[in-house]
């Protein structure tokens, strides 16, 4: 299976300096259907709450694709891209208290009762909740993104700066170097997921 991961990052943000920024947070730039095409059928959305609706979101680069709640979301995969699956988060860098945590978990479980046959996993970074639809389905991630930022608060500053790769100073050249070409049989194979960074760009598909 191929999952892109931040799906919804090839939007250009709200924030003008987010866009200044876009190398170092961007992770995607076909859109949703460019990706489904490419073979791609497991969506990774995060979101944030923008008013009363669930706006797009990676970190603080917010954009303007939303849904009004969590069912929408599986309701507009289920409508528009067959057999995709969705993985869905609360983004991490935003204000999540405890009356936006339920609201979450309450349209969370709504979806999941409404849309078992799309939904299996959603929760954050830091799970102070996540739900697994399928209890069987466990397949061997094969991680094909950028690891650049992804800081762990379990470990120390100095065990963080380790794991940092400081031979790739944007996402898209860390992309460039480590992606591979998606192969029919990365597609078909059911029990491992390979998750990518600018799928459809680095490397260029061949044929």
């Amino acid at each position: 299976m191929i999952c892109t991961h931040d799906s919804y990052t090839y939007q250009k943000p709200k924030n003008i300096f987010m866009n200044l920024i876009q190398f170092w947070w961007r992770c995607q730039k076909k859109t949703i259907q460019e990706q489904y095409d490419l073979g791609t059928r497991v969506f990774d959305v995060r979101v944030y709450r923008n008013h009363d609706k669930w706006g797009t979101a990676h970190g603080f680069a917010h954009f303007d694709i939303s849904f009004d709640t969590i069912s929408h979301v599986c309701q507009y995969f289920q409508s528009n891209f067959n057999n995709s699956i969705i993985r869905i988060f609360l983004e991490d860098n935003v204000n999540k208290n405890e009356i936006l945590k339920k609201l979450f978990l309450t349209e969370s479980e709504e979806a999941f009762n409404k849309y078992e046959n799309i939904l299996w996993e959603i929760g954050t970074h830091h799970p102070w909740l996540a739900y697994y639809r399928n209890k069987n389905f466990h397949p061997q991630i094969k991680e094909y993104y950028c690891h650049l930022f992804n800081w762990n608060t379990d470990q120390s500053i100095k065990e963080n700066l380790k794991h940092i790769d400081l031979t790739s100073i944007s996402l898209p050249l860390y992309s460039k170097k480590h992606n591979i070409e998606i192969t029919q049989e990365m597609i078909d194979d059911q029990n491992t997921m390979y998750i990518f960074d600018y799928i459809g760009i680095y490397p260029k598909n061949k044929g």
